[in-house]
């Protein structure tokens, strides 16, 4: 089990995955937002992992006072600028200056929205972190009642539009700086990885209800197959990964989707009771 739950761990390693369904309001961490009434995920990962650390309360991260819509506009701007540039070169090689021109503003308009290069990091952390939840959660709430295999399935290409369509540059960045161990903020970046963590568990708490998992299966290993189904496929929608099976990688959506429906039973045909699909067939 220990060795199990270290291999979990270790392929842990793309963070792209969705966040757990609300729960009730805890005390949120400064400057982060909350969605329906309760704590979002983002607001307990951060909680939990790092606590309300004095240093990080003048963050950039920080809920900004009322701006005007053209205010917000150019500081999501930077914020969609910023996450290019990063993606495409990496943190470290990029800096204010080459930013702001990215986003056509002048690079003191960017430091009026952030004091440096360190606070613009946690605020795009933030914010890529929010635009992924919203996604899922808008997804999550019209199919409320779906069976694990269902679940894994539909999330998988939640993630695909996600990845080749809607924000490709979001999921370069995570890819690019998982394996900075000297990132400004690295504290955040790993709370914000470790979302999807309390999403899967709570499939995992689900399906024992439902009784979808075998008994002899452990949380521990039902976790461990989650993470290689979903980060497996995660990684070759990714533009930049080769094509290594033209059916995952076709611009048919029902074609990819047939596809990813065959893998996903087949890699939790080894934790599903097997006499509630005979007995579905």
């Amino acid at each position: 089990t220990h060795r199990m739950f270290a291999i979990c761990q270790e392929i842990r390693t793309v963070p792209m995955c969705p966040p757990s369904p609300c729960a009730p309001r805890t005390k949120a961490s400064p400057g982060l937002t909350t969605t329906g009434g309760c704590a979002t995920d983002i607001e307990r990962s951060l909680n939990y992992e790092i606590g309300v650390a004095p240093q990080m309360e003048k963050t950039a991260a920080q809920s900004p006072p009322a701006r005007s819509e053209r205010g917000e506009r150019t500081r999501t701007k930077i914020l969609e600028a910023a996450t290019e540039l990063f993606a495409d070169e990496g943190y470290f090689a990029v800096s204010t200056r080459d930013i702001a021109k990215r986003a056509g503003i002048s690079t003191g308009l960017a430091y009026h929205y952030f004091e440096s290069k360190e606070d613009l990091l946690a605020a795009q952390m933030h914010y890529l972190a929010e635009i992924w939840q919203r996604k899922v959660e808008d997804h999550v709430e019209a199919t409320p009642d779906a069976d694990l295999r269902s679940r894994v399935v539909d999330h998988v290409m939640v993630m695909r539009r996600f990845i080749r369509e809607d924000h490709p540059h979001y999921f370069r960045f995570y890819v690019k700086h998982s394996v900075l161990p000297n990132l400004p903020h690295r504290e955040r970046f790993d709370a914000y990885a470790r979302i999807s963590e309390a999403w899967f568990t709570s499939w995992i708490a689900r399906g024992r209800k439902t009784q979808e998992i075998r008994r002899e299966v452990d949380d521990t290993t039902a976790l461990f197959v989650l993470y290689t189904v979903i980060n497996r496929l995660q990684a070759v929608f990714d533009r930049d990964a080769p094509d290594e099976d033209a059916a995952l990688t076709s611009d048919d959506e029902a074609t990819v989707r047939e596809r990813v429906r065959v893998i996903t039973d087949l890699l939790l045909a080894g934790i599903l009771d097997a006499s509630l699909e005979a007995g579905a067939a």
